[in-house]
């Protein structure tokens, strides 16, 4: 059930955005590269580093040498996810840019569209969300009743391209695409994949030979390998389909690698990358029946993380990519295992009152 808090604390950051944050929360990116921080914006929206544990009996059951979970579950003070990290690069970016308004697309049930929202606001942005259909569901319906309550106003678009098209007419709106993977929005797991070297630097986490995590748009694998090679985490990143096959095909993944190298050499010169995309493994076979389609395979592997650790995984992201690493696991016997923890099981903090109407075109997902 959504959980309420008071408004008052809801709206507790600053409206005048704060770009940059005290030396204590300096981005690990950015003090490895200081140039950065004076020229790329970025806000703390806070709960950042995640911490890595350890989960050694299952690792033994599984043949491994090791494995660790990076709990990204744990992002954000009280909400928030792997979407936080996207989102610490995208509003600073708004905010530079004086946006007054922030348009963001996904699905009806996204993740991604609920954490604009709910940070958003938190720094006085007003916020408009295209959602894209999917089937009927009780997260949709949870996530559409707590955007409207965060005051969002929602359309339901029959395309990405429709989204495009209405975002494109709003003046002084600043357009976060689907995922929130763009070029700004992939520093985030650059930012992660340093923040990982640090830990591992600093003895709080052991190095992982490989690394699994969800591939939706594809913005955080490429983000995190770009990471990895800058920072010498010498890790394989597997990326498990979770989304159509037209998200993260390997020309896409190559170019988006390509202009995230692009964009940091030109504000750190000699930030290393390399010349060609290497190092991300898309690993085909989960999606089931399609993208927010549970799978069978996906509840098996909820339910035994949830044994195991008694972490929770979301049946349409992290649930499938863990299932991946279950059934991968006699290939992956004596390696060093870190699966990336993307999804929140915390409620959501709302405001009270009822906030925005939801549409009419909206309004067959909150039956039942």
């Amino acid at each position: 059930m959504l959980r309420r808090t008071f408004l008052s604390l809801l709206l507790a950051a600053p409206a005048v955005a704060e770009l940059r944050a005290p030396k204590s929360r300096l981005p690990a990116l950015f003090r490895a590269y200081p140039s950065l921080a004076e020229h790329v914006p970025w806000l703390s929206l806070g709960g950042l580093p995640t911490p890595v544990v350890e989960l050694p009996e299952l690792g033994r059951e599984l043949g491994f040498a090791s494995l660790a979970i990076k709990r990204d579950d744990l992002a954000g003070v009280d909400y928030g996810g792997s979407k936080l990290r996207k989102l610490e690069f995208l509003l600073g970016d708004a905010e530079s840019r004086h946006a007054r308004e922030i348009v963001a697309s996904g699905g009806v049930a996204s993740n991604q569209t609920l954490a604009t929202a709910l940070f958003a606001r938190r720094r006085g942005l007003g916020v408009r969300l295209h959602l894209l259909p999917e089937r009927p569901s009780p997260a949709a319906r949870s996530h559409i009743l707590a955007q409207a309550r965060l005051g969002a106003e929602q359309r339901l678009v029959g395309s990405e391209a429709e989204s495009n098209r209405k975002a494109t007419k709003l003046a002084g709106a600043y357009v976060i695409p689907t995922g929130g993977s763009s070029t700004v929005g992939n520093l985030g797991f650059v930012e992660a994949g340093f923040e990982l070297a640090r830990q591992i630097s600093e003895g709080r986490a052991s190095a992982p030979s490989v690394v699994y995590l969800p591939l939706g748009t594809g913005g955080s694998a490429v983000g995190l390998r770009l990471g990895f090679d800058a920072s010498k985490v010498a890790a394989r990143v597997v990326a498990v389909r979770t989304a159509s096959p037209r998200y993260g095909t390997k020309p896409q993944l190559a170019s988006a690698y390509r202009g995230l190298a692009r964009y940091l050499e030109e504000r750190a010169p000699g930030f290393p990358s390399r010349s060609k995309l290497d190092g991300i493994d898309v690993r085909e076979g989960f999606v089931g029946k399609g993208y927010a389609e549970p799978t069978a395979g996906g509840r098996r592997a909820r339910e035994r993380l949830a044994r195991a650790a008694k972490l929770e995984l979301d049946l349409t992201y992290s649930a499938k990519a863990f299932a991946a690493l279950l059934a991968d696991a006699p290939r992956l016997v004596g390696e060093r295992v870190l699966f990336w923890l993307t999804f929140d099981a915390r409620p959501v903090p709302l405001p009270d009152g009822p906030g925005t109407p939801v549409p009419k075109a909206l309004a067959g997902y909150l039956r039942g």
